[in-house]
């Protein structure tokens, strides 16, 4: 077949064939990288949550054998909570089940606020979705948009949240997947 060729063609063949080789390898491999690395970041966030549940479960414990009093147990432990930080700048907050605000530590002003109607850009009651997975799985993944800190663009997230059922309080967090 390149018998009667010429080398110049020979060799712009491989050429060719070498790049569509390259380029079906990448269109391959980029979605199972992507994917990897999305999990990888949601194992993370799961882990971290985990983490911070356990400093509120540990004063839930501790209110209900009379080491502290609820109120001071409560306030302790979301005090804690307020200034744990990962990755520089991602936080930790904490919802009831009513859904209201028990603490925000980047948008105080929501502290309190019932969060039952509010919703990302796309209408997705969010804290509602946190209230229900909760309810219904003790913890989960949740999807939604919400703004970047400093930013008033709301961009794609995923969070983790996890019910601290002693005192029907939600920690969570998320990372943005943009």
């Amino acid at each position: 077949m390149f018998k009667n060729c010429r080398l110049s063609t020979k060799i712009l063949f491989v050429a060719v064939v070498i790049t569509a080789a390259f380029g079906l390898t990448f269109a391959w491999v980029l979605p199972k990288f992507k994917k990897s690395f999305y999990d990888a970041n949601c194992t993370k966030t799961k882990h971290l949550v985990e983490a911070a549940w356990n400093v509120l479960d540990h004063y839930a414990k501790l209110s209900q054998t009379g080491g502290m009093p609820v109120g001071e147990a409560q306030k302790t432990a979301k005090e804690l909570i307020k200034k744990m930080r990962f990755d520089a700048d991602n936080y930790f907050w904490i919802n009831d089940l009513e859904p209201r605000m028990v603490m925000h530590p980047i948008k105080a002003e929501m502290d309190g606020q019932n969060l039952a109607d509010y919703k990302d850009p796309n209408g997705k009651r969010l804290f509602g979705a946190f209230v229900e997975v909760c309810r219904k799985d003790g913890a989960g993944f949740v999807d939604y948009y919400w703004p970047k800190p400093g930013s008033p663009k709301s961009v794609a997230k995923i969070s983790y949240v996890k019910l601290v059922p002693e005192w029907g309080w939600i920690v969570g967090s998320g990372i943005y997947l943009d």
